[in-house]
């Protein structure tokens, strides 16, 4: 799903279906190097992009509530959550382009 720590290597990001935990997996090749909680987001919290948004070489992820319409950056440091926020409320009529 991306590099979240930077190392050059693709890591997984899962998210429970059940009870809404969202983990990272940072991998080495096909090893598990560590894993994390990052935090929760409700089942109305969809996965929309993830990317390097801040320039500082780890991927980050895009939110978007499927019923208010708000949009929520997640600035990532590996597994951990640096910094979220809302910085908009975009309507369904918009989609982010890949």
């Amino acid at each position: 799903m991306g590099d979240f720590n930077g190392d050059g290597k693709s890591d997984i990001l899962w998210r429970n279906s059940v009870n809404d935990m969202v983990y990272i997996w940072l991998m080495d090749g096909t090893t598990i190097a560590s894993y994390d909680l990052t935090a929760k987001a409700g089942p109305q919290w969809q996965i929309i992009s993830v990317g390097d948004f801040n320039g500082d070489g780890k991927r980050d992820i895009i939110w978007r509530n499927s019923e208010t319409e708000e949009i929520c950056i997640w600035l990532m440091d590996g597994t951990k959550l640096a910094l979220g926020g809302l910085p908009a409320k975009v309507g369904t009529q918009w989609q982010i382009m890949k």
